[in-house]
């Protein structure tokens, strides 16, 4: 189905969402390297979607490449530095591996 949406769709801008949905599919079947292939390609097609570097960082972070998830976050604060869900997502990664104490 997210084949047919990515090849069928004119307005490249569009697939961003089509990719990120699949390569979630794809990282709950355990082909994290597939995942990270389709949200290259989103970002080749927008790269100021700070939407999918989010679902990006979050990817690495439970791979545990949390470096490779920093970068992504701070890619997205960038982008974006008002974002509530980038520093929202970004707060709940460091606080899962105890960098963050209230």
């Amino acid at each position: 189905v997210y084949q047919r949406g990515v090849w069928a769709s004119r307005d490249e801008r569009a697939t961003t969402s089509l990719w990120t949905a699949w390569a979630l599919l794809e990282e709950r079947a355990g082909k994290v390297a597939q995942a990270r292939a389709y949200l290259r390609e989103a970002l080749k097609r927008d790269r100021f979607a700070v939407d999918v570097r989010i679902v990006w960082a979050g990817v690495e972070a439970r791979a545990g490449m949390v470096p490779e998830a920093r970068q992504l976050f701070e890619g997205a604060v960038r982008i974006d530095p008002a974002n509530a869900a980038v520093w929202s997502a970004y707060e709940e990664m460091e606080r899962a591996r105890g960098f963050f104490s209230a």
